[in-house]
């Protein structure tokens, strides 16, 4: 009976963690889900490290299987992380009507930098900066730089 209850009360948690994480999702927390995500991660590596693992050592239990179950579970975040900023980071279209016809247009609208591909002058922020503190140099550009600046020490 106890064995049937722990399965219940983990599939209700489990469930209805992931409907709210979804209702968050469309509402106005959906900013940070980021944010949520690496405290999730960051509470369950510390309860793994601080409580879980101290008392499975003590418990008996192989240290290799302790191990690699810990590492599947990091492994685990790690891709969840990726998978949510790969979901969020490609572009999203927008329809929006256009001027003189009123049959609808895709207009994109950039969610992750792609440093403005396929615009003339570069990137829209470099242009756009008032202070010019904005810039865009080629990695050996950098580079010359850096060791520019190294050489003055």
């Amino acid at each position: 009976m106890t064995l049937l209850a722990i399965i219940l009360g983990t599939l209700a948690a489990g469930i209805g963690s992931v409907w709210l994480a979804a209702w968050l999702s469309f509402g106005i927390v959906s900013r940070y889900t980021q944010h949520m995500l690496s405290l999730a991660a960051g509470a369950l590596l510390a309860t793994a490290f601080l409580h879980l693992l101290p008392e499975a050592f003590e418990g008996g239990i192989e240290p290799h299987n302790l191990f690699v179950t810990l590492l599947v579970g990091l492994l685990f975040f790690f891709l969840l992380d990726k998978a949510e900023l790969w979901h969020h980071g490609h572009e999203h279209h927008h329809h929006h009507h256009d001027d003189g016809h009123g049959a609808p247009k895709a207009v994109k609208k950039a969610v992750k930098c792609d440093m403005c591909k396929g615009q003339d002058g570069g990137p829209a922020c470099v242009r756009a900066c008032p202070t010019g503190a904005a810039l865009r140099v080629s990695p050996e550009e950098f580079v010359a730089f850096v060791q520019q600046e190294a050489s003055r020490f």
